[in-house]
Parts: structure tokens; sequence; C-alpha cells
């Protein structure tokens, strides 16, 4: 559903460290595929993060439109005091590629319903039909996958083409340009979306954002985590937990194989356990600035 509390634990935390922190976020966040105790907010907990609620508010297929709006929903619905609750956002190529998209993962959306620009749509296809397609997408995930990266390049070759008709060759230097202008745009989307669900909603827990590492593409985190940083400068009420300078420097000793699955490219158990370590000191540094 969204919102699974994870296990309490006695940390004889001061008062100051008391605060709710909801985690939203996609199927990076949800972890469905490692048990709670490995989770990287299971850990986060059991080192002492904070005393208060911890809400793991992670669900599959998850754009900002669904996540910023599930994060709203679990504040209402456990009647959080705003003002002691930080929201942790875990970005992930989602919150770029698909917040454009309104049918991106149709099938789950027209199961469960879904939130775009604010507005609700209610499931509306047959259940039936849509276990059968729910069952090829989910056991053909080279398809799947391919799928996404046509849409990424696709995206990202279509970008200024209206300005440019005749032009039908880019240079090495004109698609990175590309590349990143279309990063920034997508990522000045995604924060506007959060920022416009909270405004609309009057929510003012404060919002720590963080971008899921991508261990197949440290140039490419890079350009996507100082777009955001740069973007967070004109919002009084979101931050940015930044992590790659922890990744630059050690890249080196990075072994991919072993953080991810390699069917679904899902953080493995010693994926979490590193995304923990990652996060703890910047998340820790952010919270006790925010009291």
């Amino acid at each position: 559903m969204g919102r699974e509390k994870v296990t309490r634990r006695r940390c004889n935390l001061s008062k100051n460290k008391n605060k709710n922190l909801i985690f939203i976020g996609d199927s990076m966040l949800a972890g469905l595929e490692v048990k709670d105790s490995e989770h990287y907010v299971s850990r986060l907990s059991k080192n002492c993060i904070s005393d208060g609620l911890i809400i793991n508010g992670g669900v599959r297929a998850h754009d900002t439109h669904m996540a910023s709006a599930n994060a709203v929903r679990i504040l209402k619905e456990f009647n959080l005091d705003q003002l002691n609750s930080v929201v942790v956002y875990g970005l992930t190529s989602n919150d770029f590629y698909e917040n454009d998209h309104k049918n991106a993962y149709y099938n789950l959306k027209a199961k469960f319903g879904s939130i775009f620009d604010q507005k609700n749509y209610k499931p509306k296809a047959n259940l039936n039909y849509l276990r059968v397609k729910m069952f090829v997408g989910d056991n053909f995930y080279f398809t799947k996958k391919f799928i996404i990266q046509y849409m990424k390049l696709k995206d990202s070759l279509m970008l200024d083409r209206n300005k440019d008709e005749n032009k039908t060759a880019f240079s090495i230097s004109e698609l990175s340009n590309l590349n990143e202008k279309f990063k920034s745009e997508k990522c000045r989307r995604a924060i506007s979306i959060l920022d416009s669900t909270f405004s609309s909603n009057s929510i003012e827990s404060k919002v720590f954002l963080f971008l899921h590492p991508m261990f197949h593409s440290f140039e490419e985190f890079k350009v996507m985590e100082n777009c955001l940083i740069s973007t967070a400068k004109n919002y009084d009420q979101i931050s940015i937990l930044p992590i790659n300078s922890f990744m630059d420097k050690n890249s080196v000793e990075f072994d991919n194989q072993d953080l991810i699955f390699k069917k679904d490219r899902h953080y493995s158990p010693k994926g979490h356990l590193f995304i923990s370590k990652i996060i703890l000191p910047k998340l820790e540094s952010a919270l006790f600035k925010n009291n």
C-alpha cells in the first residue's frame, strides 16, 4: 500500500532526533526483492537515524506525480505533525523520463488507478486482461528494458527537432549538450511537480531529495544530481542530499554486479547495505541542521 512501517527500535535519542521520516519513491525504494531487515531504510532505523515513526512509502512504478501524492496521503492518514515530519524522496530515472508520459506503466495504472498533475484517474480496465499483460511484462525483462531505453533515446534525440527540422546529424558534443539539456528540463519538472503537489495540499514538512545511485553511468548520475542541486536552490522547502562525491571517489572499488540483481537491476542485499552507508551521514547532518 506504499506505507510500510519500519520495525521500531530502542535508541534512547535526545528529543531533537524524534522526527518522523516518510521515505517515498518507486520500486528501488520499495525493495520487494530483499527481506525487510536487509532494506536500507530498515538499516537506517537500526542505526538510530531517528526515534520517530519511520515509513517506507516505496511503490512500484511511481513517478513524481504519484510519489508526492503518496507522501501527502501518508502524512494525512497517520495524522502526523507536519513540522515534526520529514519526507525523504529517493528519486530514480522514473522521475526524469516518465513524468511527462501519462500512460507509462499503463497496465498497473489501469488496474490500480493513478495521479497525473494532481488529477485522479480511477481504475478502468478488465482485470483478467491486465493480469495476463502484467505477467508477460514481468517475465520478459529484456522487452521491458528495451522499450524503456527506446523511449529515453527517442526523447533525447527529438528534443530540438521542431527548432531545426533540417538538421539530420549531431556531433558527439552536440549530442552531449542535448542530453544534458534534456536532463536539466526533466529535473526541473520533477521538483516543480513535488512543490506544486505539496503547496496545493498545504504540506509544510521539509523534503530531502537524493538520487538513487546509478552504477551503470556515473557521468549521467553526476549531471542529474548537479541539476537537482541547482534547481532546489529556488525552493526553501526542498534540500538535496548529495552523494556523487562519495560515488566519484570510490567508483573504482565498485562491483555493481554485487550491488544489484542481474535480472531486474534492483538493489541486492549488499546494494541496500551500500546505500544505507552512503545516506546515513548525509541524512544525519540534514536532520541536525533542520532542528
